[in-house]
């Protein structure tokens, strides 16, 4: 029983592990970051589910040419994060990047809506893809930098995303079912205007991105203020030129001509 005692005794005790918890995020920080979660997917659900049957059953596209463009537009979503990680945060902030980003994307999909050529719309959903794709992971970025404690904090951000999604869609379909009744062609007629309706969320996510917070880093108080260098007192005589340093210092400055030998 004492020889158990004196190897317990004896055993290295087990370390603590203790971290500081961090701070809860500031309510405003999360209604903002919120707010531009549920405009980035909305743009994307206010005419992304009616690609299909408007572009098949009112401009008369046929289905395997949908799929091609489709394919464009998968094209441009695999190029664009080499081109996006290249100038985000190199040339100009996040912010600004996604706000220019929705801003060009609003006036591609107003064209999409709009055009009547095979080769537009080709050209139209490739730069789309290009341009819309890296956003999708900016907004995660932005919003990963900004929350003090991403693990516990970024699910209640990015679940407004999903519920982006769904709102605006239930929304436009209840408006086309005002607008056009249950009468099957006046409803895809009506998916045009549900297209205009995506550059509307995406000035919308524009004005957020640009709005964004910063975030400040709090100087830490038991860090110790900067030692300011002093510069050393100028030599008099050449005795003390000598011993004023290394002799590469002493052969790059040259003792006035007057000191005394």
């Amino acid at each position: 029983m004492a020889t158990t005692d004196a190897s317990v005794a004896s055993a290295p005790a087990a370390p603590v592990l203790s971290y500081d918890t961090p701070p809860r995020a500031d309510t405003a920080l999360l209604v903002r970051l919120s707010v531009m979660m549920f405009l980035q997917y909305a743009i994307w659900g206010a005419w992304l589910p009616l690609m299909f049957p408007f572009f098949n059953e009112h401009r008369g596209i046929s289905p395997s040419t949908i799929g091609y463009l489709a394919a464009i537009g998968a094209l441009g979503a695999l190029i664009s994060p080499f081109i996006a990680g290249q100038i985000a945060d190199r040339y100009f902030n996040t912010e600004k990047f996604l706000g220019v980003s929705h801003i060009i994307g609003a006036v591609l999909v107003w064209l999409m809506a709009t055009t009547g050529h095979l080769q537009a719309l080709m050209v139209l959903s490739f730069f789309y893809a290009l341009i819309y794709t890296p956003t999708l992971a900016l907004t995660n970025s932005l919003a990963f930098y900004h929350l003090p404690d991403r693990d516990r904090d970024f699910g209640k951000v990015r679940v407004w995303g999903t519920v982006g999604w769904i709102a605006v869609g239930i929304g436009i379909g209840q408006w086309l079912l005002y607008r056009a009744g249950t009468v099957r062609s006046a409803q895809v007629e009506g998916m045009g205007d549900a297209f205009s309706s995506a550059p509307f969320w995406g000035l919308c996510s524009a004005s957020t991105a640009s709005c964004s917070p910063r975030r400040r880093r709090p100087a830490s108080a038991t860090s110790p203020a900067p030692a300011r260098r002093r510069r050393p007192a100028r030599a008099t005589t050449r005795r003390e030129w000598k011993s004023t340093g290394p002799t590469w210092r002493r052969r790059a400055s040259r003792p006035p001509r007057h000191w005394a030998r």
